[in-house]
């Protein structure tokens, strides 16, 4: 179940979220109640990507889960709509949280892992540059990027994805995308293309 709960339950969502210090567990909150508002945009975010963010309901002593939606009216990946799960661990904003794309949607790029759909954001979450500064919005613009301006030479999870992105047409590049998206359905291929 998703729901966009109102400002005023964010602290219930927080009893669980215990942290090392209490400016970490507001700075958090108040991540929260921005990001879910429904009229908020990252501001450094390109006009191209839109974004729809979530709370995803978990039990209480589960940290919480926020779904972000990122859809993109450029590039290989545009008229594509994929969802993050951003899990955030107990010691965020000092630790970074886990990302991955949800299993019904993984998609076909070379910094995402093909199985479990783990992404790779330029080091930022796995290669020691994570920092505490680093917020929930500046993800979003990170993911966003990603889609973007894909780069086949920088943290590969997904070689195949590498290899086509670095050496085939962008036509080409863009039909195995899209035959990833719709999982090789033809009806729903045809849609994507036509739009």
């Amino acid at each position: 179940l998703i729901h966009r709960p109102e400002n005023r339950t964010i602290p219930k969502l927080m009893s669980g979220f215990d942290t090392h210090s209490r400016s970490a567990n507001k700075r958090f909150a108040k991540e929260l109640s921005t990001v879910l508002e429904p009229s908020y945009r990252p501001p450094a975010a390109r006009e191209e990507a839109s974004f729809g963010w979530a709370l995803e309901d978990s039990s209480e002593e589960d940290a919480p889960c926020l779904l972000l939606t990122v859809s993109l009216s450029a590039g290989p990946y545009a008229n594509l709509e994929y969802t993050v799960e951003i899990r955030v661990p107990h010691d965020y904003p000092f630790c970074p949280p886990l990302l991955r794309f949800c299993a019904r949607n993984i998609p076909y790029h070379p910094q995402v892992q093909a199985t479990s759909g783990e992404l790779h954001l330029c080091g930022v979450l796995h290669g020691g540059q994570w920092s505490a500064a680093i917020h929930m919005g500046t993800l979003a613009v990170l993911i966003s990027e990603m889609f973007l301006a894909p780069n086949p030479d920088d943290g590969v999870c997904n070689p195949d994805a590498a290899h086509a992105f670095a050496h085939l047409s962008p036509d080409a590049y863009r039909a195995k995308v899209v035959t990833s998206y719709s999982g090789g359905d033809p009806m729903i291929k045809r849609a994507i293309v036509s739009t």
